[in-house]
């Protein structure tokens, strides 16, 4: 038996998971981007996740759900984490998620686990995940879609890439709806990119005043409406601790990709749109519906 905590956690419960032959985890919480850990092996696995705690990212669920080496059940009641295979199982604190698995010891949550060799404990340990097995259910489309809602509702929910998001009233400021109706007539293509963005699985959103923010795992960002002229302005929006890769992906999507459609339309030539400096683009109503269907692509997926 061997104690470990820290880095060495990480790597021991990482190379489980990508390299063991028939594995089994009783692990409560998978967060976001869980499935990165699984996705280059064709082992057999069988999971047992507790997904109606809302804090399982259930869209990483589905992800493993598609891989047909992968078999998950899921058990209200689960709170272990337990990884078992034939030769050596772990037994710790650790969920499968960026905080349960920090890539280095100053981020993430403060864990430990034992590891077992023993054989008799490691059939202790199989026969009790036989049981749980047993007793825990089928995940199916409808409890997938009901947990969907409930992750984007948890405040506490995993977020991979930001250290620290602000969390927003899922209501709207008045002022919000109001400066959104005056763009119908005099910004349609505008006004129905809000539309799709709000109605996004994807993205959180809270609104004050003239401000509308996003809440995305890999990027926060800020639409601001202008009144003169008519347009909206898409604005990096860093708020918290964030770390260096969120600030590199921002960085990315707003000196490069946005940019790069504005061009592809022809958008600084024709003046629809403005680099105002390194942060901020603006875009005014002139600006044509295939741009912001291409922005919907870029923001919801990027």
């Amino acid at each position: 038996m061997k104690f470990f905590t820290g880095k060495e956690n990480t790597i021991r419960i990482t190379k489980l998971l990508k390299s063991s032959n028939n594995l089994k985890c009783a692990v409560a919480f998978w967060g976001s981007d869980a499935s990165k850990w699984l996705k280059n092996t064709d082992q057999e696995i069988e999971i047992i996740c507790n997904l109606e705690s809302g804090v399982t990212d259930p869209y990483e669920i589905e992800k493993l759900l598609l891989q047909p080496n992968i078999k998950i059940k899921t058990q209200s009641r689960l709170h272990a984490k337990v990884y078992w295979t034939n030769e050596i199982a772990i037994v710790g604190s650790s969920n499968v998620s960026d905080n349960g698995l920090p890539q280095n010891n100053s981020t993430g949550n403060i864990e430990a686990s034992i590891e077992i060799i023993s054989h008799e404990l490691l059939k202790e340990i199989e026969e009790w995940f036989k049981k749980q097995w047993e007793h825990a259910k089928n995940i199916n489309n409808k409890l997938l879609e009901d947990q969907k809602i409930k992750w984007r509702e948890n405040p506490k929910r995993e977020i991979p890439i930001l250290d620290e998001i602000p969390i927003f009233p899922s209501h709207y400021h008045p002022n919000y709806r109001k400066n959104k109706n005056k763009l119908k007539n005099d910004f349609p293509a505008g006004y129905n990119f809000l539309d799709q963005l709000e109605k996004s699985d994807y993205i959180q959103i809270g609104s004050y005043d003239n401000l509308h923010v996003y809440n995305h795992p890999y990027y926060l960002l800020r639409i601001e409406f202008l009144s003169e002229p008519i347009g909206l302005s898409f604005r990096k929006n860093f708020h918290g601790s964030i770390k260096k890769t969120a600030k590199d992906y921002s960085n990315n999507i707003f000196s490069g990709r946005i940019q790069e459609i504005i061009s592809q339309h022809n958008g600084y030539n024709q003046r629809w749109a403005s680099n105002i400096n390194e942060g901020e683009i603006k875009v005014y109503a002139q600006a044509p519906e295939v741009f912001f269907n291409d922005m919907i692509s870029l923001l919801i997926n990027p």
